[in-house]
C-alpha cells in the first residue's frame, strides 16, 4: 500500500503521518519530500533508480526495501490547489491499486486560529527571552 496524506497546513497531517508511522505494517511515511515532483519520476522503477542514485546509502537501502512494502508520503497544502491535485493524480496513476490517498479537512477558521496561536506563542517566547537577557 502506498499512502499519501494531504491536507491544508496545520490541519493534522503531521500528527496523522506520525500515527501511521507507528503502525507495524507501515515502514515509512516520508515527510514533505515531494518525491513525485522530481523530473521524470513516472513509474516505480524510475523512482527506485532515482532513490538509489540521490539518497544516502542507508536511506537508499531502506527505501529500496520500502518500495515493495507499505510506505507513503505526507504533503501539506499551502493554498496552491492545482499542484496538490496534480500530485495526488500522479500518485494514483503511478501506484494504481496500491495507492491510498487520505485528505484531511479542517475548518478554515480553526486553521487560521491555529496559525495565530502559533504566532502569538512565538512572540511571547521571544519577549520572555528578551526579558531574561536584559532583566527587564
Amino acid at each position: 500500500m502506498k499512502i499519501l496524506v494531504i491536507g491544508f497546513q496545520r490541519s493534522g497531517t503531521t500528527l496523522l503521518r506520525r500515527l501511521i508511522d507507528l503502525h507495524p505494517n507501515v515502514l515509512w511515511i516520508l515527510h514533505e519530500t515531494r518525491l513525485l515532483s522530481k523530473e521524470g519520476l513516472t513509474n516505480v522503477n524510475v523512482i527506485s533508480r532515482y532513490i538509489k542514485n540521490n539518497i544516502s546509502n542507508a536511506e537508499s537501502y531502506k527505501f529500496a526495501t520500502i518500495l515493495k512494502k507499505n510506505w507513503g508520503e505526507k504533503l501539506p497544502w499551502y493554498g496552491n490547489g492545482s499542484n496538490i491535485i496534480y500530485y495526488a493524480n500522479k500518485w494514483s496513476n503511478i501506484f494504481r491499486d496500491e495507492s491510498k490517498i487520505i485528505h484531511i479537512v479542517r475548518h478554515p477558521i480553526d486553521v487560521a486560529l491555529s496559525n495565530v496561536e502559533k504566532r502569538d506563542l512565538i512572540q511571547q517566547l521571544l519577549l520572555n527571552i528578551i526579558q531574561i537577557i536584559f532583566l527587564v
